[in-house]
């Protein structure tokens, strides 16, 4: 009997540790990006922190709604942690922004990019110069 009960105990830590091992490889599903914080670095240029799971397919709408009112605008995001609240950069932050974001309506530029790094399906002339 007490056989039994040390198979049936072990069988059991067995299958919890399988749980959690599952539980901690598998990804945090995406979510669509929220500013968790925001700072105007300079005119019109803004920098967003977003969630570490946020889907970078939103962070184009995300940016682009920081530059609703204004002709000429920048939006960088980052990370949340990572994001700068001030000019000049490090050269830290630099390399951690996951998103750029410009736009000019009175000369019809716009220009988005992603941290291929971060993004690897991003389409090459759509990365980030690091």
């Amino acid at each position: 009997m007490k056989k039994w009960l040390y198979v049936a105990g072990g069988a059991a830590l067995l299958m919890v540790g399988a749980i959690a091992a599952n539980a901690a490889l598998k990804p945090r599903p995406m979510v669509a990006a929220t500013a968790l914080a925001t700072h105007e670095v300079g005119p019109s240029f803004y920098t967003v922190a977003v969630q570490s799971n946020a889907d970078p397919a939103s962070f184009a709408d995300l940016a682009g709604m920081k530059c609703l009112d204004v002709d000429n605008c920048m939006v960088g995001i980052w990370r949340e942690g990572e994001e700068p609240s001030a000019l000049p950069f490090t050269e830290a932050q630099i390399k951690a922004q996951a998103f750029a974001y410009a736009i000019n309506r009175e000369t019809g530029f716009e220009r988005v990019a992603w941290d291929c790094s971060l993004y690897p399906n991003t389409t090459r002339e759509k990365c980030l110069a690091k």
